[in-house]
């Protein structure tokens, strides 16, 4: 029988609209509105692509600044907020542990505004595209970029899950611990689609996202108002260690289940989503009573809130939910890792942020934070994805 080996945080890293760093992070969580504005693209590059409307969560400013001229020049701009996060990371934990280290990254697509604009543009007026057009649009590019950056020589695996991708991330990297394969792993996930004026519209066909006018307020996770998502951008990194002598917060448990049932909608039953959380507490020895908090999906889509929040409501009736991409926007690939960041933050922090935007609460059974945020009550806090083909992942956390 394999050793059971204790998981622990080490360090966190995060980027979101309006949150450069981890700290930061936090205290947007606890301003009730969503880091939302106008997409900045300019009329040409949109001009023949139909929009209904533009609203996502950017990251503004130089986000290259950390980076040296050749990585700048080479990096697709998901690969570079990831490096930024593994910066904070790394400072959070005081360097790179000793021993068999791994990375683990999460990403929903490759660099699709770089695809759809540059080499679409050159090919179009028969000009070669750049010689480093493949390097950036690669969903690997991410994790081939922080083994170079710090010469780590061990696996370094690219997850893709849809919007359970950062989850699953973890999750890989906790399997591989569990097994002794790595004693340490940078793991997480980043995407930056928002810039693809062409991913907007491929989403709005779906109808997932929102259409509110006012983009501050335009994400309403299990809010009776909700219409659908905003889009945003960001990466969350995580050092996780076997160090027995490591302090911090546990990876307790993990799993992964799949609806089977559609590409897109959920299973109406919630019941292999159900089953996801129970065999991740399991794994943890945790039971449902012992959850004090969820860090949810809350995608803000009318059918993904109804069936979440009925399930949290009648299974785990005294948790406090809550949901950042009110906040952050849906990041995508990156956004079960940011919101694992998150659950982190809550249980070294003792607090539970707010959902915000959250005026007629649905389902009415649901417990949710107040506007200051409410204590955590105990140390355990459950992470929950599910994603687009039926992904479910769920990643529960606290103290041993």
């Amino acid at each position: 029988m394999t050793e059971h080996r204790r998981i622990t945080v080490a360090g966190v890293g995060a980027i979101a609209a309006e949150a450069p760093t981890v700290d930061e992070l936090w205290a947007r969580l606890f301003v009730n509105e969503t880091a939302a504005s106008e997409a900045p693209w300019e009329a040409a590059e949109i001009e023949t692509i139909p929009l209904a409307h533009r609203i996502g969560c950017f990251i503004l400013g130089d986000v290259s600044d950390h980076l040296t001229h050749e990585e700048n020049r080479r990096l697709d701009r998901a690969t570079k907020l990831y490096l930024r996060a593994v910066d904070e990371m790394l400072a959070d934990a005081g360097g790179l542990p000793e021993g068999r280290g791994g990375i683990y990254v999460g990403r929903g697509a490759g660099d699709l505004a770089y695809f759809g604009g540059d080499v679409v543009a050159n090919t179009r007026t028969g000009r070669r595209p750049h010689p480093l057009s493949v390097p950036r649009v690669m969903p690997n590019a991410t994790a081939a970029a922080v083994g170079l950056r710090h010469g780590i020589h061990g696996p370094a695996l690219t997850i893709s899950t849809a919007c359970s991708t950062g989850a699953d991330a973890i999750a890989t990297a906790c399997t591989a611990l569990q097994a002794g394969e790595v004693d340490w792993a940078i793991t997480g996930g980043a995407d930056s689609l928002v810039h693809s004026p062409h991913t907007f519209a491929a989403f709005q066909g779906l109808g997932a996202m929102s259409s509110a006018g006012d983009p501050r307020h335009a994400c309403r996770p299990f809010d009776a108002a909700r219409d659908g998502f905003v889009m945003g951008e960001g990466a969350a990194a995580l050092l996780l260690t076997t160090d027995p002598d490591a302090g911090g917060v546990d990876v307790l448990g993990w799993a992964s289940t799949t609806d089977a049932h559609h590409p897109v909608a959920p299973d109406p039953s919630g019941e292999h989503a159900l089953s996801c959380m129970q065999t991740a507490l399991s794994r943890a020895r945790v039971e449902a009573a012992q959850v004090s908090a969820i860090s949810a999906h809350g995608t803000a889509t009318p059918l993904n809130d109804e069936i979440e929040g009925a399930l949290y409501g009648a299974h785990f009736p005294d948790a406090v939910v809550t949901a950042t991409k009110s906040v952050s926007g849906h990041l995508l690939g990156a956004s079960a890792a940011l919101e694992i960041v998150a659950a982190v933050e809550m249980i070294e922090r003792g607090t539970v942020p707010p959902i915000a935007n959250l005026v007629d609460r649905e389902p009415a059974q649901l417990r949710v934070a107040g506007p200051d945020g409410d204590p955590l009550e105990a140390g355990v806090v459950m992470s929950n994805s599910f994603a687009f083909g039926g992904h479910n992942t769920s990643v529960v956390l606290g103290t041993r």
